[in-house]
């Protein structure tokens, strides 16, 4: 199992920002992380003191959004958990088979998902901030992101 999610009564504070003009997903504030993973051109930080997420950031260009009509899912707020012991400080790592997902953008709620799961059954979703979720599958591993940003 790669990740698991930790439970917690909130979300951590700040917000999730999308920079127009650098077609950038930024977390404002900033919080320290040392391992990275690496979902395509986004960064899902960890700190590796206590192995927990802390925040998600980098490129994500909008030309090739496609338009859907989506609604946020059910999920427990918390934080994920980073359950592999061979990964340490500085450490980079790239999600599999991201080449295949797709970017799904809503306009009228304000949602994107960044993933390609077809059938969500199974998927278990965290709340890390406040409209940004990461959803797991049974065996921990991440099948897609939803972000709902502040448009900078």
């Amino acid at each position: 199992m790669m990740f698991n999610i930790k439970k917690n009564s909130d979300t951590i504070s700040g917000k999730v920002a999308y920079s127009t003009e650098g077609q950038e997903i930024k977390v404002q504030p900033s919080i320290n992380s040392d391992i990275t993973f690496l979902i395509a051109y986004l960064q899902l930080g960890f700190d590796s003191e206590n192995m927990l997420s802390t925040q998600i950031s980098g490129y994500l260009p909008s030309f090739n959004w496609e338009a859907a009509c989506l609604a946020k899912p059910l999920a427990v707020k918390g934080r994920l958990l980073l359950c592999r012991s061979d990964i340490e400080p500085g450490d980079s790592v790239r999600i599999p088979n991201v080449e295949y997902w797709k970017i799904q953008y809503d306009n009228a709620s304000g949602w994107l998902r960044y993933g390609n799961v077809t059938d969500l059954r199974g998927i278990t979703y965290v709340e890390i901030f406040q409209n940004e979720l990461v959803g797991l599958n049974s065996d921990g591993h991440i099948e897609e992101i939803w972000l709902k940003p502040v448009w900078l």
